[in-house]
Protein backbone atom coordinates (compact mmCIF):
# COMPACT_ATOMS: atom_id res chain seq x y z
CA UNK A 1 0.00 0.00 0.00
CA UNK A 2 1.18 3.54 -0.80
CA UNK A 3 0.29 6.81 0.87
CA UNK A 4 -0.30 7.61 4.54
CA UNK A 5 -1.45 5.07 7.09
CA UNK A 6 -4.02 7.46 8.55
CA UNK A 7 -6.23 10.10 6.92
CA UNK A 8 -8.35 12.58 8.86
CA UNK A 9 -11.01 14.37 6.79
CA UNK A 10 -12.42 17.56 8.33
CA UNK A 11 -15.56 18.21 6.27
CA UNK A 12 -16.74 21.39 8.00
CA UNK A 13 -19.62 22.00 7.37
CA UNK A 14 -19.84 25.71 6.45
CA UNK A 15 -20.32 28.16 9.34
CA UNK A 16 -18.78 25.85 11.95
CA UNK A 17 -15.38 27.55 12.49
CA UNK A 18 -13.88 25.88 9.41
CA UNK A 19 -11.95 29.00 8.36
CA UNK A 20 -10.48 29.34 11.85
CA UNK A 21 -9.42 25.69 11.93
CA UNK A 22 -7.87 25.88 8.46
CA UNK A 23 -5.93 29.04 9.32
CA UNK A 24 -4.57 27.31 12.42
CA UNK A 25 -3.57 24.24 10.41
CA UNK A 26 -1.82 26.47 7.86
CA UNK A 27 0.18 28.14 10.63
CA UNK A 28 1.27 24.75 11.96
CA UNK A 29 2.00 23.20 8.55
CA UNK A 30 5.81 23.09 8.84
CA UNK A 31 5.82 21.92 12.45
CA UNK A 32 3.31 19.17 11.71
CA UNK A 33 5.19 18.05 8.59
CA UNK A 34 8.28 17.54 10.74
CA UNK A 35 6.17 15.34 13.02
CA UNK A 36 4.93 13.27 10.06
CA UNK A 37 1.56 14.94 9.45
CA UNK A 38 0.76 16.57 6.10
CA UNK A 39 -1.87 19.34 5.96
CA UNK A 40 -4.07 19.75 2.85
CA UNK A 41 -6.57 22.63 2.84
CA UNK A 42 -6.33 24.00 -0.72
CA UNK A 43 -8.29 21.72 -3.05
CA UNK A 44 -11.70 23.40 -2.82
CA UNK A 45 -12.83 22.27 -6.28
CA UNK A 46 -12.06 18.59 -5.63
CA UNK A 47 -15.45 18.00 -4.01
CA UNK A 48 -17.30 19.79 -6.81
CA UNK A 49 -15.52 17.65 -9.40
CA UNK A 50 -16.25 14.50 -7.42
CA UNK A 51 -19.96 15.37 -7.35
CA UNK A 52 -19.85 16.37 -11.02
CA UNK A 53 -22.10 19.38 -10.49
CA UNK A 54 -21.57 22.88 -9.13
CA UNK A 55 -24.88 23.70 -7.46
CA UNK A 56 -23.93 27.29 -6.67
CA UNK A 57 -23.05 28.05 -10.30
CA UNK A 58 -25.84 25.78 -11.62
CA UNK A 59 -23.58 23.94 -14.04
CA UNK A 60 -22.12 20.49 -14.52
CA UNK A 61 -18.43 19.93 -13.83
CA UNK A 62 -16.74 17.34 -16.04
CA UNK A 63 -13.11 18.14 -15.19
CA UNK A 64 -11.26 15.97 -12.67
CA UNK A 65 -8.12 18.06 -12.43
CA UNK A 66 -8.58 19.22 -8.82
CA UNK A 67 -9.81 15.81 -7.67
CA UNK A 68 -6.82 14.06 -9.26
CA UNK A 69 -4.48 16.64 -7.74
CA UNK A 70 -5.89 15.95 -4.27
CA UNK A 71 -5.43 12.19 -4.68
CA UNK A 72 -1.87 12.74 -5.88
CA UNK A 73 -1.00 15.00 -2.96
CA UNK A 74 -2.34 12.47 -0.44
CA UNK A 75 -0.57 9.54 -2.11
CA UNK A 76 2.76 11.39 -2.20
CA UNK A 77 2.70 12.38 1.47
CA UNK A 78 6.00 11.43 3.08
CA UNK A 79 4.65 11.09 6.62
CA UNK A 80 2.27 8.53 8.05
CA UNK A 81 -0.70 10.87 8.49
CA UNK A 82 -2.65 13.39 6.39
CA UNK A 83 -5.28 15.92 7.50
CA UNK A 84 -7.59 17.09 4.71
CA UNK A 85 -9.77 20.05 5.68
CA UNK A 86 -12.37 21.64 3.44
CA UNK A 87 -16.03 22.38 4.11
CA UNK A 88 -16.90 21.55 0.51
CA UNK A 89 -16.69 17.86 1.43
CA UNK A 90 -19.89 18.25 3.44
CA UNK A 91 -21.63 18.49 0.05
CA UNK A 92 -20.83 14.85 -0.77
CA UNK A 93 -23.61 12.29 -0.63
CA UNK A 94 -22.90 8.80 0.70
CA UNK A 95 -21.89 7.42 -2.71
CA UNK A 96 -19.46 10.30 -3.32
CA UNK A 97 -18.06 9.97 0.22
CA UNK A 98 -17.45 6.27 -0.34
CA UNK A 99 -15.65 7.01 -3.61
CA UNK A 100 -13.46 9.58 -1.85
CA UNK A 101 -12.47 7.25 0.98
CA UNK A 102 -11.76 4.37 -1.44
CA UNK A 103 -9.67 6.60 -3.72
CA UNK A 104 -7.54 8.00 -0.90
CA UNK A 105 -6.55 4.43 -0.09
CA UNK A 106 -5.98 4.33 3.67
CA UNK A 107 -6.68 1.54 6.15
CA UNK A 108 -7.57 4.15 8.78
CA UNK A 109 -9.80 7.05 7.74
CA UNK A 110 -11.49 9.29 10.31
CA UNK A 111 -13.98 12.12 9.78
CA UNK A 112 -14.38 15.29 11.87
CA UNK A 113 -17.60 17.35 11.79
CA UNK A 114 -18.31 20.69 13.49
CA UNK A 115 -21.72 21.17 15.16
CA UNK A 116 -23.04 24.58 16.14
CA UNK A 117 -25.94 26.34 17.84
CA UNK A 118 -28.93 26.19 15.44
CA UNK A 119 -29.73 29.90 15.79
CA UNK A 120 -26.23 30.80 14.61
CA UNK A 121 -26.35 28.34 11.72
CA UNK A 122 -29.71 29.63 10.54
CA UNK A 123 -28.72 33.31 10.56
CA UNK A 124 -25.23 32.71 9.12
CA UNK A 125 -26.61 30.60 6.28
CA UNK A 126 -29.23 33.26 5.53
CA UNK A 127 -26.37 35.74 5.23
CA UNK A 128 -24.80 33.59 2.51
CA UNK A 129 -28.13 33.23 0.71
CA UNK A 130 -28.65 37.00 0.63
CA UNK A 131 -25.15 37.91 -0.59
CA UNK A 132 -25.67 35.42 -3.45
CA UNK A 133 -28.80 37.25 -4.59
CA UNK A 134 -31.43 35.84 -2.22
CA UNK A 135 -34.67 37.80 -1.83
CA UNK A 136 -36.10 36.38 1.42
CA UNK A 137 -36.12 38.14 4.78
CA UNK A 138 -34.78 36.29 7.82
CA UNK A 139 -38.30 35.39 8.93
CA UNK A 140 -39.18 34.14 5.44
CA UNK A 141 -35.95 32.16 5.36
CA UNK A 142 -36.86 30.34 8.57
CA UNK A 143 -40.30 29.56 7.14
CA UNK A 144 -38.58 28.03 4.09
CA UNK A 145 -36.44 25.88 6.39
CA UNK A 146 -39.51 24.75 8.32
CA UNK A 147 -41.29 23.88 5.07
CA UNK A 148 -38.31 21.80 3.91
CA UNK A 149 -38.48 20.09 7.34
CA UNK A 150 -35.04 18.55 7.26
CA UNK A 151 -35.30 17.13 3.72
CA UNK A 152 -32.30 17.55 1.45
CA UNK A 153 -34.07 17.59 -1.94
CA UNK A 154 -32.54 19.63 -4.76
CA UNK A 155 -29.27 21.23 -3.65
CA UNK A 156 -29.90 24.20 -5.95
CA UNK A 157 -32.65 25.19 -3.48
CA UNK A 158 -30.96 26.93 -0.49
CA UNK A 159 -33.42 25.56 2.10
CA UNK A 160 -32.81 21.95 1.02
CA UNK A 161 -29.09 22.70 0.78
CA UNK A 162 -29.10 23.94 4.37
CA UNK A 163 -30.35 20.59 5.67
CA UNK A 164 -27.95 18.63 3.46
CA UNK A 165 -24.96 20.60 4.77
CA UNK A 166 -25.87 21.63 8.31
CA UNK A 167 -27.87 18.75 9.79
CA UNK A 168 -25.11 17.24 11.96
CA UNK A 169 -27.03 14.02 12.60
CA UNK A 170 -27.53 13.51 8.87
CA UNK A 171 -23.87 14.29 8.14
CA UNK A 172 -22.66 11.94 10.87
CA UNK A 173 -24.91 9.15 9.62
CA UNK A 174 -23.84 9.69 6.00
CA UNK A 175 -20.14 9.39 6.82
CA UNK A 176 -20.48 6.70 9.50
CA UNK A 177 -21.98 4.44 6.83
CA UNK A 178 -18.68 4.85 4.97
CA UNK A 179 -15.99 4.81 7.68
CA UNK A 180 -17.86 3.44 10.71
CA UNK A 181 -19.47 5.18 13.69
CA UNK A 182 -16.38 4.86 15.85
CA UNK A 183 -14.40 6.87 13.28
CA UNK A 184 -16.71 9.88 13.13
CA UNK A 185 -16.15 12.69 15.64
CA UNK A 186 -18.39 15.73 16.13
CA UNK A 187 -16.89 18.88 17.65
CA UNK A 188 -19.19 21.27 19.53
CA UNK A 189 -18.54 24.92 18.66
CA UNK A 190 -18.28 27.28 21.63
CA UNK A 191 -19.75 30.69 20.71
CA UNK A 192 -18.23 32.51 23.70
CA UNK A 193 -14.82 30.83 23.87
CA UNK A 194 -13.13 30.40 20.46
CA UNK A 195 -9.97 29.18 22.19
CA UNK A 196 -11.95 26.27 23.62
CA UNK A 197 -13.30 25.50 20.16
CA UNK A 198 -9.73 25.30 18.83
CA UNK A 199 -8.72 23.03 21.72
CA UNK A 200 -11.61 20.70 20.88
CA UNK A 201 -10.63 20.57 17.23
CA UNK A 202 -7.01 19.90 18.23
CA UNK A 203 -8.23 16.89 20.18
CA UNK A 204 -10.43 15.66 17.32
CA UNK A 205 -7.63 16.08 14.77
CA UNK A 206 -5.03 14.50 17.06
CA UNK A 207 -3.04 17.71 17.56
CA UNK A 208 -3.17 17.94 21.34
CA UNK A 209 0.61 17.73 21.73
CA UNK A 210 1.61 20.41 19.22
CA UNK A 211 1.64 23.24 21.75
CA UNK A 212 0.99 25.74 18.98
CA UNK A 213 -0.44 29.12 20.03
CA UNK A 214 -4.10 29.88 19.43
CA UNK A 215 -5.02 32.03 16.48
CA UNK A 216 -7.40 34.95 16.62
CA UNK A 217 -11.01 34.19 15.95
CA UNK A 218 -11.97 34.49 12.30
CA UNK A 219 -15.38 36.04 11.71
CA UNK A 220 -16.91 35.07 8.36
CA UNK A 221 -19.78 37.49 8.83
CA UNK A 222 -18.91 41.06 7.95
CA UNK A 223 -22.31 42.71 7.55
CA UNK A 224 -24.90 43.73 10.09
CA UNK A 225 -28.64 43.23 10.03
CA UNK A 226 -29.27 46.64 8.43
CA UNK A 227 -26.84 45.79 5.61
CA UNK A 228 -28.69 42.57 4.90
CA UNK A 229 -32.16 44.11 4.97
CA UNK A 230 -30.96 46.69 2.44
CA UNK A 231 -29.43 43.96 0.30
CA UNK A 232 -32.68 41.97 0.31
CA UNK A 233 -34.52 45.07 -0.98
CA UNK A 234 -31.88 45.53 -3.68
CA UNK A 235 -32.03 41.85 -4.71
CA UNK A 236 -35.81 42.02 -4.99
CA UNK A 237 -35.59 45.01 -7.33
CA UNK A 238 -33.08 43.16 -9.51
CA UNK A 239 -35.24 40.00 -9.49
CA UNK A 240 -38.09 41.99 -11.06
CA UNK A 241 -35.90 42.88 -14.04
CA UNK A 242 -34.73 40.80 -16.99
CA UNK A 243 -31.26 40.32 -15.49
CA UNK A 244 -30.30 36.59 -15.72
CA UNK A 245 -30.32 34.77 -12.37
CA UNK A 246 -26.63 33.86 -12.60
CA UNK A 247 -25.67 37.53 -13.06
CA UNK A 248 -27.84 38.61 -10.10
CA UNK A 249 -25.36 36.96 -7.75
CA UNK A 250 -22.61 39.19 -9.12
CA UNK A 251 -24.73 42.31 -8.59
CA UNK A 252 -25.53 41.17 -5.05
CA UNK A 253 -21.82 40.75 -4.37
CA UNK A 254 -21.08 44.27 -5.64
CA UNK A 255 -23.88 45.68 -3.47
CA UNK A 256 -22.65 43.73 -0.45
CA UNK A 257 -19.13 45.08 -0.87
CA UNK A 258 -20.52 48.61 -1.18
CA UNK A 259 -22.61 48.31 1.99
CA UNK A 260 -19.90 46.75 4.15
CA UNK A 261 -17.40 49.42 3.11
CA UNK A 262 -19.65 52.19 4.43
CA UNK A 263 -18.77 53.39 7.89
CA UNK A 264 -22.06 55.21 8.47
CA UNK A 265 -24.11 52.02 8.93
CA UNK A 266 -24.24 50.81 12.56
CA UNK A 267 -23.72 47.09 13.06
CA UNK A 268 -26.52 45.05 14.62
CA UNK A 269 -26.99 41.30 14.84
CA UNK A 270 -29.88 39.50 13.09
CA UNK A 271 -32.97 39.32 15.26
CA UNK A 272 -35.13 36.21 15.75
CA UNK A 273 -38.67 36.28 17.06
CA UNK A 274 -39.62 34.23 20.10
CA UNK A 275 -41.44 31.77 17.85
CA UNK A 276 -38.42 31.36 15.56
CA UNK A 277 -36.08 30.87 18.52
CA UNK A 278 -38.42 28.22 19.93
CA UNK A 279 -38.39 26.37 16.61
CA UNK A 280 -34.57 26.52 16.46
CA UNK A 281 -34.37 25.07 19.97
CA UNK A 282 -36.83 22.30 19.12
CA UNK A 283 -34.99 21.40 15.91
CA UNK A 284 -31.68 21.45 17.76
CA UNK A 285 -33.04 19.04 20.36
CA UNK A 286 -34.30 16.66 17.66
CA UNK A 287 -30.94 16.70 15.91
CA UNK A 288 -29.00 16.05 19.12
CA UNK A 289 -31.27 13.14 20.04
CA UNK A 290 -30.65 11.61 16.61
CA UNK A 291 -26.93 12.17 17.01
CA UNK A 292 -26.97 10.53 20.45
CA UNK A 293 -28.76 7.46 19.11
CA UNK A 294 -26.22 7.19 16.30
CA UNK A 295 -23.43 6.78 18.85
CA UNK A 296 -20.61 8.73 17.20
CA UNK A 297 -17.90 10.48 19.21
CA UNK A 298 -18.71 13.98 20.50
CA UNK A 299 -16.07 16.38 21.83
CA UNK A 300 -17.25 19.41 23.77
CA UNK A 301 -20.00 20.61 26.04
CA UNK A 302 -23.47 20.01 24.61
CA UNK A 303 -24.71 22.92 26.73
CA UNK A 304 -23.00 25.16 24.15
CA UNK A 305 -25.83 24.12 21.81
CA UNK A 306 -28.50 25.60 24.07
CA UNK A 307 -29.39 29.20 23.22
CA UNK A 308 -28.94 31.60 26.16
CA UNK A 309 -32.05 33.06 27.76
CA UNK A 310 -31.51 36.65 26.71
CA UNK A 311 -34.05 39.44 26.64
CA UNK A 312 -35.68 39.65 23.25
CA UNK A 313 -35.53 43.07 21.65
CA UNK A 314 -36.88 44.06 18.26
CA UNK A 315 -34.59 45.36 15.50
CA UNK A 316 -33.62 48.99 15.95
CA UNK A 317 -36.42 50.75 14.12
CA UNK A 318 -35.10 54.23 14.80
CA UNK A 319 -32.22 53.81 12.37
CA UNK A 320 -32.42 55.58 9.05
CA UNK A 321 -33.18 53.20 6.13
CA UNK A 322 -30.05 51.89 4.44
CA UNK A 323 -29.98 51.76 0.65
CA UNK A 324 -27.69 50.47 -2.06
CA UNK A 325 -26.30 53.08 -4.46
CA UNK A 326 -27.64 51.65 -7.71
CA UNK A 327 -25.79 54.24 -9.82
CA UNK A 328 -22.46 53.14 -8.34
CA UNK A 329 -23.33 49.49 -9.07
CA UNK A 330 -24.25 50.29 -12.68
CA UNK A 331 -21.00 52.24 -13.11
CA UNK A 332 -19.00 49.31 -11.80
CA UNK A 333 -20.75 46.88 -14.14
CA UNK A 334 -20.09 49.10 -17.16
CA UNK A 335 -16.41 49.47 -16.23
CA UNK A 336 -16.11 45.71 -15.84
CA UNK A 337 -17.68 45.12 -19.27
CA UNK A 338 -15.39 47.69 -20.88
CA UNK A 339 -12.30 46.05 -19.37
CA UNK A 340 -13.41 42.67 -20.70
CA UNK A 341 -13.93 44.07 -24.18
CA UNK A 342 -10.52 45.75 -24.14
CA UNK A 343 -8.75 42.58 -22.94
CA UNK A 344 -10.60 40.21 -25.27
Amino acid sequence: MTGPQEIVIHIGPPKTASTTVQRRLAQQRKELATAGTKIIIEHRDAAIELIGHDYLQRQRRSSRRAWNALQGEVASASGNRVIVSNEMFSWLNQTDAQEMVNALNSNDTRVVIGIRLMEKLVTSFWYEVVIRGGTCTLSEWIQELRSADGNIGNLEDPSFRFWHLENSALLAHRWSEVVGRDRVTCVVISEKHPGETLRRFDEALGLTTTGAPSVARVENRSAGYEHLVALVRFNRKIARTAVPKKFRATLARYAHEQLTSRQDIPYSTPWLSREDRAWCAERQSTTMNELSKLGVNVIGDLRDLVAPETELTAPRSHLEPVNVDAVAIATRVIRSLVRRLINS
